[in-house]
């Protein structure tokens, strides 16, 4: 990291830039720290992303993947996506100005409080599927969904953030899976077993291939990459195993996983004792859904986490899922709509937990291996450790599986 704490001989930003006096941090990443902000012109608080720019004029690809999200960021324009207000710099470093969500993250909610009742939660996940919804429309995939990248404002409207890793694609692509069940006429006494079921493909769907030769599952070339990136408790299986992937459908599979465990307040992975055995049971779907789960949230749930890209509903099919039936929000995705809000506390949300604790709370078990980072190669992963980190493997806050070429 490249800030340390005050007692650090390390420089750090200046007090102010421009009409914004910086308090106090409220975020640190893998590379950046986060700065709460008063704009003096309009004594508005916002949250400012500092970043050294010899952080990224020493790497090229760093620099173009940060050019990239400003970019991208700079033409989403949705209620539910954290807005960008402006881009600074000085000499030392460059500041993303952003909106400021007093509330924090779903992550540290859950970890405090525990999962949301189906009732309050259904209001908050309508709102984080019309985001995706929304990008996948755009032709953008987000590739690091999660509960850490879902921030509350003092309205308690959801806001999707961290678009460091996101993509775009050709607005020539199609994102037609091959789930084509009706929406409303789903089977209420579906009960997969997710213990045995099967990866492959069934019916005459099963020669669909990487290249999306199915004529139901048509992507033009730019639809696959190649690089991986995202978390690992949210990362789809094709993204352990394949060449190349879909990160649509891998997007979708991470909002099955924050959908979960905003719910059941805790990650879908049981019994992991080591990294081995949480990418073999994500790479076999072996997550088990609670009785206390709803016939229509076991479905969204599952439909989102079918292990095969191609079987895996879509945002915008998520959207008009029945489970939300009961929820009263008109219009689509792409409108600008906020919705009402659920009976639930965000005022006690700030967390006295460490980052350790709050992991160790919501995968009920001791976490003793160092802070690991994913590197890609021959398609398969390795975990390096970082043997000056002292905080668990898999913590949340900073992105645990980096994006590497």
């Amino acid at each position: 990291m490249i800030y340390e704490d005050a007692s650090s001989s390390s420089k750090g930003p200046p007090r102010s830039i421009g009409p914004y006096l910086f308090e106090r941090i409220i975020g640190r990443g893998a590379s950046s720290i986060i700065l709460l902000a008063t704009n003096r012109l309009d004594a508005q608080q916002y949250a400012v992303k500092v970043i050294q720019r010899s952080y990224l004029a020493d790497n090229p690809k760093r620099l173009l993947a940060f050019e990239r999200e400003i970019t991208i960021f700079s033409k989403l324009h949705h209620p539910n996506i954290l807005k960008f207000i402006e881009l600074l710099s000085d000499d030392d470093y460059v500041y993303l100005v952003l909106e400021y969500c007093v509330y924090g993250d779903m992550f540290r909610f859950i970890s405090k409080n525990g999962g949301l009742s189906e009732k309050d939660a259904k209001i908050f996940v309508k709102q984080i599927i019309a985001a995706v919804a929304y990008i996948h429309e755009l032709g953008i995939a987000h590739r690091d969904i999660k509960l850490d990248n879902i921030l509350i404002d003092r309205n308690f409207h959801v806001k999707l953030a961290d678009f460091g890793f996101c993509c775009e694609f050709s607005p020539n692509m199609s994102c037609t899976s091959n789930y084509k069940q009706n929406i409303n006429n789903i089977n209420i006494n579906n009960n997969i077993n997710n213990d045995n079921i099967n990866i492959e493909n069934s019916g005459n769907n099963s020669s669909t291939n990487i290249n999306g030769s199915s004529p139901l599952f048509i992507y033009d070339r730019y639809s696959f990459v190649n690089t991986k990136c995202g978390s690992p408790y949210y990362a789809a299986p094709e993204l352990l195993t394949k060449d190349s992937y879909n990160p649509m459908m891998s997007d979708c599979w991470s909002l099955g996983v924050s959908i979960y465990t905003l719910v059941r307040g805790r990650y879908p992975w049981e019994n992991v004792d080591n990294e081995s055995k949480l990418y073999y049971e994500i790479i076999t779907a072996r997550y088990h859904i609670p009785e206390t789960f709803s016939i229509y949230l076991r479905n969204l749930v599952q439909a989102l986490m079918h292990p095969v890209p191609e079987m895996r509903l879509e945002a915008a099919q998520a959207y008009e899922h029945p489970w939300f039936s009961d929820i009263c929000i008109k219009g689509s995705y792409s409108g600008d709509r906020l919705y009402s809000i659920p009976s639930v506390d965000f005022c006690g949300a700030t967390s006295s937990l460490s980052r350790q604790q709050q992991t160790q709370s919501l995968i009920g078990r001791q976490i003793r291996s160092p802070h690991m980072r994913r590197h890609v190669k021959n398609c398969s992963l390795v975990l390096r450790v970082t043997q000056k980190m002292k905080m668990p493997a898999l913590k949340r806050g900073t992105r645990e599986v980096t994006e590497l070429t």
